[in-house]
């Protein structure tokens, strides 16, 4: 095996370690906060979609 051969592979093992996902693990949380991030996900989510609707209601055509 040449030393170019070498050096390659240990990049993608190190390339390969640097880009794997964490292991995951448990993280426990009261249930109220739960609800509190759960609740405050959803209504900016659903104020993001409302103004895209309305965002792009400029860029379509109207009907006759």
């Amino acid at each position: 095996m040449d030393e170019s051969d070498r050096s390659g592979k240990r990049l993608r093992t190190a390339l390969a370690k640097w880009l794997a996902e964490p292991d995951e693990s448990p993280v426990e949380l009261p249930l109220s906060k739960v609800r509190t991030r759960t609740r405050r996900d959803f209504l900016l989510w659903s104020a993001g979609a409302l103004f895209a609707r309305e965002g792009s209601g400029g860029s379509f055509p109207t009907r006759p």
